[in-house]
């Protein structure tokens, strides 16, 4: 099922930032209020994952991936709600 959500959102994602890019209507049909798909592996050890980029000198980080990604799901819902307002 977290596969199944995980490719959800990345489906979504690229079809709302497709269709705002050549202006064509949505192919995706957006999850229902009563039976909404969650983004997977929130708050998982994934983002304690270290990242770190050798030439910077910086001391490793959290990578923050899954974090990040959640967030960018979050966006495309707002995007997609502007484009359907317009």
């Amino acid at each position: 099922m977290l596969d199944r959500n995980w490719a959800y959102w990345t489906i979504f994602s690229q079809d709302v930032v497709w269709s705002l890019y050549v202006g064509r209507d949505f192919c995706l049909i957006p999850s229902r209020k009563e039976h909404p798909f969650p983004v997977p592996y929130v708050d998982s050890e994934i983002d304690t994952n270290p990242w770190y980029w050798a030439p910077s000198k910086m001391p490793p980080q959290p990578s923050y991936v899954v974090r990040t990604f959640a967030v960018g799901c979050d966006l495309m819902i707002i995007a997609r709600k502007v484009f359907d307002f317009l």
